[in-house]
This record gives C-alpha cells, sequence and structure tokens, in this order.
C-alpha cells in the first residue's frame, strides 16, 4: 500500500548534506546556540523533533528560542538503573539542585534535560524515552511511528511483556504543557 507524503521536514545536521532522501538540508552545529536560534527563525517549525540533544544547555537553549507548538526531546529508557524492575512515570524524576554547565556524561546529561523540561511548564514539550539508544545507522526507522502516532494525536504505547508474562515498561512518553 502507498504512503501518503503529509509533509516533508527539513533535516538539520553538522554535515554538509543530509543522509537520506529530504527536501531541504540546514547545516548547523546542534551545540551552537547562535546556529540554533538561525536555523529555528529560517525554517519557524511548529514541531521540533529532537533527536542530537543531550547536554541542558541545549535545551534551554531551545526553551528560550522555540516559538512552535511542540517540542519533542529525545531522551533514553535505559536510566535509571531499575535492577530488573518494572518501569513506572514515577522512577523518572527531576534532579533537584543547579544545573551543570560542563558536558555531562550521556545518561546524566539526558537526566538533567528533563529536568531542565520539567522546570519549565508553560513550555510545549514532550519527553520520548525510547528503550534503545538510537543512531545514524539505525535503519529501522523504528521512532518514526511513535512520532506519527503522537502527530495524530493517538496514544502511544511502547510496552512489551515479559517471559513470565508481567508487563515491562519499554519507553515511555511524558508531556508538558498542552500546544500553544
Amino acid at each position: 500500500m502507498p504512503t501518503r507524503k503529509l509533509f516533508q521536514p527539513p533535516c538539520t545536521s553538522r554535515s554538509a548534506s543530509a543522509h537520506g532522501s529530504f527536501d531541504r538540508h540546514v547545516r548547523l552545529d546542534r551545540r551552537d546556540e547562535a546556529q540554533l536560534v538561525t536555523a529555528l527563525r529560517e525554517v519557524e517549525p511548529d514541531i521540533l523533533v529532537d533527536l542530537a540533544c543531550f547536554q541542558p544547555g541545549e535545551v534551554d537553549a531551545v526553551v528560550r528560542t522555540f516559538t512552535g507548538t511542540r517540542y519533542l526531546f529525545m531522551s533514553t529508557g535505559v536510566y535509571p538503573n531499575l535492577f530488573g524492575k518494572t518501569a513506572t512515570e514515577g522512577d523518572f524524576v527531576p534532579l533537584a539542585g543547579e544545573v551543570s554547565d560542563g558536558d555531562l556524561e550521556y545518561m546524566q546529561a539526558k537526566r538533567w534535560c528533563e529536568t531542565v523540561l520539567f522546570r519549565h511548564q508553560q513550555f510545549p514539550w514532550t519527553v520520548i524515552r525510547p528503550p534503545a539508544i538510537f543512531g545514524a545507522r539505525d535503519y529501522t526507522l523504528r521512532i518514526a511511528a511513535y512520532i506519527e502516532r503522537m502527530l495524530d494525536g493517538a496514544r502511544c504505547s511502547c510496552r512489551a511483556r515479559r517471559t513470565n508474562g508481567e508487563p515491562a515498561v519499554r519507553g515511555s512518553v511524558t508531556s508538558g504543557a498542552r500546544p500553544r
């Protein structure tokens, strides 16, 4: 069955050209706030899907400059270490204290990114916690289905069953403010 092309979002990356088939590519270093501001002004996205951000200062920059209806932050479902216990939303609690200015290791950085978003409840954010870490060489496009369902307003369930029949959270979605 052929799929209908509803829209073709631009791709942004540090590369000189996009990987994949995109109608438009904007080159920027996601870590450079000035380049982020320029790209957001140029593209004016309604929805910003951020697969590259993993430092809390980068989330702060988005909160300050993004004016669209929803920011989708790709986090990770591999924290905290639950030692085999089924994860619940309550296991993903915001951290206390001041946000570090320096570069943090991956999982700690993702936790702080979520904390920054949680502290900005008026900002329209959604955190997606896939059960794996996605990268440039992931040709399965498994995250596309989750994003499409969310854009359609459908419930996003990312659950699996353990061999003993108990449910096991394989990923989760948390949202902040409603769309503007």
